[in-house]
């Protein structure tokens, strides 16, 4: 029998209830109002305006996420991007509710308060609440059905795996992990036909309108050419980042500091006051793992085939928000071990939890605070977009969608060698260039070709909060002349 199998008390539902109102509460207040990065804007677009051909959003095209946000926006009057905000916020208190009722199913009545306080307390899920991506979202279906497995409920728990598909695809390996098990359980491949079936089944509530209302073809040609990019150009993958050593670094890295909020050289001296505390927790929480995977092996199969795929498929190294699906799950066991602790131990456990949640609270509060801020790419998105009447050229790499966007008056370049179109384009006057677009050293190479190279404008802020692009910059570049008179020569292209 599961551990918690006994029927919820109404104490318990008032507790999973407070946890799911005070998570909202914390977080709507903070809701953002600009474009945080380019899948934040397309995200945007899509609610606006949905178009496969025009990536409004990019593949595989989100579309439960952008149907809810369309609701959200229907039923408040909200704008696109904070309409998706409230998706994250919901999706993250309900994440949150679902940790709690999972860890109470799988580990009993004790493991639910620890489970709510950690969850309530973790960074990385009080910002991605207040994000408009996909992932809280995601992470919320992908807790749903999780939660009906470990109910018995098979069922309800594949068309909710399904149906999340809609939500975030790249989730599947929870789908297809958790409907492995299923057909494993049942015993016969009539069962495992059933289970593939109600599977099926939520995923055509949004397969079969999305393909009615994209069409076939721009939905195959576009997801195909976008499916070949991620993979190849722009997704951080294992093609594009081959590297082992910085990949593992990002499961740390993420899992760890953000995901957790644990103790990292560049984070708030005030996690190292909480390391003894986790490692406290940790060493309670192995001691449970056998048996939590034992009563929750979907939660274990999940996780392990989630983290396989991202590991070679998603870019882990440098976004941890790839991740947010592990780190409930990892709440999950810590809770569990906090729960059977016995004796001397449980006062131990109940003070080494207090210390983290305290810590993790205040980092999260203070995450979120920061995130109201523009990211830098914002802010140089709206400098560019404010001078409309400005003659310098943008090179730029990654935001020319975002630039012909927002900045439709201005002249935007995206050349193949970003330092000889720089030079190229510098002999006509001064040019403006986004950081992001340099490669390593470029600053000091145009130098030394005799460029001017200046800072127009620079609002750095903690890579907790923008994992990437936390230091982009705009530059303005100006063709210095020699001393001879001659213009300054072309700066050499960079090793590739």
């Amino acid at each position: 029998m599961f551990a918690g199998a006994r029927p919820i008390r109404r104490v318990e539902r008032l507790l999973l209830g407070l946890a799911f109102v005070a998570a909202i509460g914390v977080r709507l207040p903070f809701l953002i109002d600009y474009d945080e990065d380019i899948d934040a804007l397309r995200f945007a677009l899509g609610v606006d305006d949905f178009d496969v051909a025009s990536l409004r959003p990019h593949a595989p095209f989100y579309p439960v996420h952008i149907a809810l946000g369309k609701l959200v926006a229907w039923l408040s009057g909200a704008g696109p991007v904070q309409a998706l905000g409230i998706v994250s916020a919901v999706s993250g208190a309900a994440s949150i509710a679902l940790l709690g009722a999972l860890t109470r199913r799988v580990a009993g009545p004790r493991a639910l308060v620890p489970a709510l306080l950690l969850g309530l307390s973790s960074p990385l899920i009080a910002l991605s609440s207040v994000k408009v991506h996909s992932d809280m979202a995601g992470t919320a279906f992908v807790l749903g059905a999780t939660w009906l497995l470990a109910s018995s409920r098979r069922t309800e728990a594949m068309v909710v795996a399904g149906l999340g598909l809609g939500v975030r695809l790249s989730y599947f390996p929870f789908a297809l992990a958790q409907w492995l098990l299923v057909a494993r359980l049942d015993g016969s491949w009539r069962g495992g036909l059933a289970r593939a079936r109600d599977l099926a089944f939520g995923a055509l509530l949004w397969g079969v309108p999305l393909v009615v209302i994209a069409g076939a073809e721009p939905l195959l040609r576009v997801g195909l050419a976008q499916g070949a990019g991620h993979f190849t150009t722009w997704g951080g993958t294992l093609v594009t980042v081959p590297s082992v050593s910085d990949r593992l670094h990002g499961v740390f890295w993420g899992l760890w500091a953000n995901g957790l909020g644990g103790a990292y050289p560049d984070a708030s001296p005030l996690r190292w006051l909480a390391l003894p505390a986790w490692l406290t927790l940790f060493a309670l929480a192995g001691g449970s793992l056998r048996s939590f995977a034992r009563v929750s092996p979907a939660a274990v199969w999940g996780a392990v085939a989630y983290f396989v795929w991202a590991f070679v498929g998603q870019n882990i190294a440098y976004k941890p928000r790839h991740l947010l699906p592990l780190v409930p799950l990892l709440l999950a066991a810590v809770a569990a071990g906090v729960a059977r602790s016995r004796g001397p131990a449980r006062w131990l456990a109940r003070a080494a939890l207090g210390v983290v949640v305290v810590v993790g609270s205040a980092e999260s509060w203070a995450l979120v605070r920061a995130h109201e801020t523009p990211s830098p790419a914002a802010q140089v998105v709206a400098t560019i977009a404010k001078n409309a009447e400005d003659p310098r050229p943008i090179v730029t790499r990654e935001l020319g969608r975002w630039l012909r966007e927002r900045a439709p008056s201005r002249r935007v370049l995206e050349p193949a060698d970003v330092l000889d179109g720089i030079a190229e384009a510098a002999r006509g006057g001064p040019v403006l260039v986004t950081s992001e677009a340099l490669p390593k050293g470029g600053v000091d190479a145009l130098v030394r070709a005799g460029f001017a190279v200046h800072t127009e404008l620079a609002a750095p802020r903690s890579r907790y909060v923008d994992a990437l692009w936390s230091e982009l910059a705009l530059l303005e570049v100006r063709a210095a002349v020699a001393p001879t008179g001659t213009p300054a020569r072309t700066p050499p292209s960079p090793p590739r």
